[in-house]
């Protein structure tokens, strides 16, 4: 029995169930794009692509030899930025050995 790929539709469906609850910005633009980038792909392949885009960020911090400060994105308190300095969690970036000796101007932080 012969089962055929997924057309674009259904592809661009695809990688919203396997997103699910996962916050993102994508807009039903980003994902009929997706879609269309994908021809040939199976229901397989796309489950594999949005779990491998998911990942990056352990694998990231995984690779990371040490963390700097990043500035956090601030919410708009309407005035209060005391208040908002409150509720905000410091934010780390990692860095790699490799990034302080290719760019010491621009990671002058990773140290």
């Amino acid at each position: 029995m012969y089962i055929p790929l997924p057309e674009q539709p259904a592809r661009a469906q695809m990688f919203k169930i396997h997103l699910g609850d996962t916050p993102n910005a994508l807009t039903q633009a980003d994902f009929e794009e997706l879609g269309r980038r994908t021809e040939g792909f199976s229901g397989s392949d796309v489950a594999v692509v949005v779990k491998d885009v998911l990942m990056e960020p352990v694998r990231k911090t995984q690779e990371a030899t040490h963390f700097r400060r990043a500035a956090p994105r601030r919410p708009t308190l309407q005035g209060l930025p005391v208040l908002a300095a409150r509720f905000c969690k410091p934010v780390f970036s990692p860095c790699w050995a490799a990034e302080g000796a290719l760019s010491r101007e621009r990671n002058r932080d990773c140290k």
